[in-house]
């Protein structure tokens, strides 16, 4: 599906907040025309279905006594085609995690007492004293970790998404995490990991007495007006939900030879067909609350932001200790910015410059940027119905809203993402004659357990064009360039289903020996209920058997890329993998 491209239907609404005793002047919008018509085609280009976006400027930047709010409303909210505006609902993911960490701080900054310890709450409060359950594998870290170690991802525990399970008691969730291995010592490297926000939300519900939900209600959403929600089936009952939508049949190969950016031409297979999913979850994720549950429209999140550059009702220190890095997260990804450093709960680095903090949000058919510039009174926010296309799209706009709110000779950064996204194809050398595991493929089959994952029950992918799904993983291990295409499925293939947040399917294929390609799978039922389950969230890794279980390598457990085969004998797949899953 293609949206028609119009510059007439962009929503451009502006708005003025004026601070005491002040005249207000009518001025430009903030966008120029260019820009304008230029977000409006990069979201045609990627195919992205719609999105809402929001720009303040204060003082520091205007150079009056004024704060100016700017919307731009781009494409369709959900499957009936109607109109993303100003007050479309969209999750902003893991940019709730900012509100988590502020909420820990308040009580920190209210002199809440430690029950424990008979201690005022601070940011080195052991977790273990306010939770006395907490435990994590190793002895050291679980008694040793504290608030600033979790806000600011250096635990040593990789972030283990794909064993989320919604549903669940928060106790137990906690409780479950003595069961995920732990791949660092504690506070030596950055590692991302829902779970820590997750905890720090079970212990602000703990020490205020009252739902993590409530505090945020009581404390943030009511002071700022904002009409945030927590709870996604409320936010459905409006009406102003949006739609996820899944990108089908994206060809990365024929993108790249098809492709034009430099004259504005992106070939369709690089779109695929978008498809209406409805909504990530049927139920409230609650659950998801703390480390990303926030469900907003723009123009609050835009609110939100106002009071992050201008504080009126939170601590202005709180925000600024969030904002100081602790952490060093990544090298530069893109051309003018510097390495990029993690706070809690917010991103650091410089652009052409100047300082910027940000945080990113996504999930299944959802992702969210929200960012500002502290010293000159600039703030930016895009939401987004699209998990695939959206972070793309994010990325190249708000730079290009920064270069002109900045008066700074655009940077093609389109044309960067695009080469990343879509690079040159390269040879892939399969193995010729594959040797099979020492135990043979017949011990492949059979169930395959982790205390903190639960069970795997493995079998032969048999008949992977009997039903649409397992016609869909084919199609898409081949495009991923998992197998040569899709004819050639190796007749070692194996899958397990399940029922994780975040995963539906596992898919071994048979690499030589015993190590296997693994790729995950996340399928989510149509919106409209009567077309084919759709794919939204996929993984690759390596998987090694060995005839006592099966070791994981690359996903989101150990940090090594996609087809890095594992350098591992048999015998040392248990010690060496990311997870390991014991036979049976």
């Amino acid at each position: 599906m293609r949206v028609p491209f119009d510059i007439a239907a962009l929503v451009l609404q502006a708005t003025d907040w004026l601070l005491p005793n002040t005249d207000t002047v009518a001025t430009r919008p903030l966008l120029s025309h260019e820009t304008q018509v230029y977000l409006g085609a990069v979201q045609q280009r990627w195919g992205v279905p719609g999105a809402a976006i929001g720009i303040v400027t204060g003082p520091k930047h205007t150079f009056k006594d004024e704060w100016k709010a700017e919307y731009l409303s781009l494409g369709i909210a959900d499957g009936k085609g109607n109109p993303v505006t100003e007050k479309s609902l969209f999750s902003i993911a893991s940019n709730s995690k900012l509100f988590t960490a502020i909420s820990i701080g308040m009580l920190i900054e209210n002199n809440t007492i430690v029950p424990s310890t008979g201690k005022f709450l601070d940011w080195d409060t052991k977790i273990i004293d306010v939770l006395p359950d907490w435990k994590i594998q190793d002895e050291y870290a679980t008694n040793n970790l504290d608030i600033v170690d979790l806000l600011s991802m250096r635990s040593g525990l990789p972030s283990h998404d794909l064993h989320h399970q919604s549903g669940i008691p928060l106790a137990d969730f906690i409780h479950n995490l003595r069961n995920l291995p732990m791949n660092a010592e504690i506070r030596q490297t950055f590692q991302y990991n829902n779970q820590h926000y997750v905890t720090i939300g079970q212990m602000v519900s703990v020490l205020s007495q009252r739902s993590f939900v409530e505090y945020v209600q009581h404390h943030i959403f009511d002071p700022l007006g904002l009409e945030m929600t927590y709870n996604h089936t409320a936010a459905a009952t409006t009406g102003l939900r949006t739609h996820a939508f899944a990108h089908v049949g994206v060809n990365r190969t024929e993108c790249f030879e098809k492709s034009d950016l430099e004259n504005g031409e992106m070939d369709q297979s690089c779109r695929g067909e978008t498809k209406s999913y409805g909504w990530w979850t049927k139920g409230d994720a609650i659950d998801n609350a703390a480390p990303g549950g926030i469900v907003s429209n723009i123009g609050d999140v835009v609110t939100w932001l106002q009071e992050l550059l201008c504080p009126v009702h939170l601590p202005k220190s709180l925000i600024a200790k969030c904002a100081s890095p602790i952490m060093f997260m990544t090298d530069p990804t893109l051309p003018h910015c510097s390495p990029f450093l993690y706070g809690m709960g917010q991103i650091m680095f410089t652009y052409r410059g100047e300082q910027v903090v940000e945080h990113t949000g996504g999930l299944p058919g959802q992702t969210s940027l929200i960012l500002r510039l502290p010293e000159r009174d600039l703030g930016v926010a895009i939401l987004t119905n699209d998990f695939l296309a959206g972070p793309h799209f994010f990325q190249a706009a708000a730079y290009r809203i920064l270069d002109d709110l900045l008066g700074l000779e655009p940077y093609d950064y389109e044309k960067v993402i695009f080469d990343r996204r879509f690079p040159a194809p390269v040879e892939t050398k399969w193995p010729v004659n594959p040797s099979p595991p020492k135990e043979g493929f017949q011990s492949i089959p059979g169930r395959y357990f982790q205390p903190g994952y639960g069970d795997l029950d493995i079998h032969l992918f048999d008949n992977p064009t009997g039903d649409w799904v397992g016609r869909s993983i084919v199609s898409q291990l081949a495009l991923m360039g998992v197998i040569p295409d899709a004819s050639s499925l190796p007749e070692a293939s194996y899958i397990a289903v399940t029922t994780r947040t975040f995963l539906t399917h596992w898919v071994f294929t048979h690499h030589d020996k015993g190590v296997f390609n693994v790729t995950t799978f996340a399928f989510f039922d149509a919106a409209d209920g009567s077309g084919p389950p759709l794919s939204d969230l996929s993984a690759q890794g390596a998987a090694v058997f060995n005839g006592r279980g099966v070791g994981l390598f690359g996903l989101d457990t150990a940090g090594e890329g996609a087809k890095s085969w594992p350098a591992v004998d048999d015998e040392f797949a248990e010690e060496r993998a990311g997870v390991w899953f014991g036979r049976q």
